[in-house]
């Protein structure tokens, strides 16, 4: 059988399983919760021959665990959130310290795709509530990939450069700037490109832009630029 487990305050989530028909338990009577407690793998070679778990109800009782080995899945030091673990209705030898190893290297490999999805949806948490204010903001608010095309255009930009969003989104940026002014702000931008720490600047540059009609006007853009993983 293997697990891979999420702890609470008083329940325990089977997550992903194989061999065992249960999708939740009591944390009182979970392995888990002694695992999440301990900074390293937690190995029981025979199960009846430990005080803590000899009258385990699912020692005692089916699934009738009598070997376990569980690596906890920590987030930060001394704070885990559940664990990876393996068990068998036989008692087995302790495993040995490479066998240790990887079980952790399991669970650290857990802990770094859980990582990543929080990342992708917090990512995708902020973006959300950026667009909705952008929507609605009366400023003119255009954002661009990293090839320089239009991915979002709100009503605001609407009302200034006269082109809707079905009309320009996918178009390269410089579609807003007479020929002269496109030197100069293809500079800036690589500079942006150059320097920003960690992937991101805050920027402010005046360009020469050009609405529709071609009516020429000084615009300030207030730029920020992010690495996206």
């Amino acid at each position: 059988m293997a697990l891979l487990t999420f702890v609470d305050a008083d329940r325990v989530w089977l997550k992903a399983r194989s061999g065992i028909d249960l999708t939740e338990l009591d944390r009182g009577d979970a392995f888990c919760a002694h695992t999440i407690m301990a900074d390293d793998v937690l190995v029981i070679p025979d199960t009846l021959g430990d005080a803590r778990f000899a009258d385990n109800p699912f020692v005692c009782g089916p699934p009738n665990v009598r070997f376990y080995a569980g690596a906890p899945l920590t987030v930060a030091p001394g704070s885990a959130i559940g664990t990876l673990c393996i068990l068998d209705v036989a008692p087995r030898a302790p495993l040995s310290d490479h066998e240790r190893r990887v079980l952790a290297d399991l669970a650290s490999m857990v802990v770094d795709r859980l990582e990543k999805r929080r990342l992708v949806a917090a990512e995708q948490d902020a973006t959300a509530r950026f667009l909705k204010i952008a929507a609605t903001s009366p400023d003119a608010v255009i954002c661009s990939n990293g090839e320089g095309r239009i991915i979002f255009w709100n009503d605001a930009t609407t009302r200034i450069f006269g082109h809707r969003a079905e009309q320009i989104v996918g178009e390269p940026q410089t579609v807003l700037l007479p020929e002269d002014a496109r030197p100069g702000f293809a500079k800036w931008m690589a500079k942006a490109r150059q320097y920003a720490p960690d992937g991101r600047l805050e920027g402010n540059a005046e360009f020469v832009c050009l609405p529709m009609p071609a009516e020429r006007f000084t615009a300030l853009m207030r730029g920020s630029m992010r690495a996206v993983a």
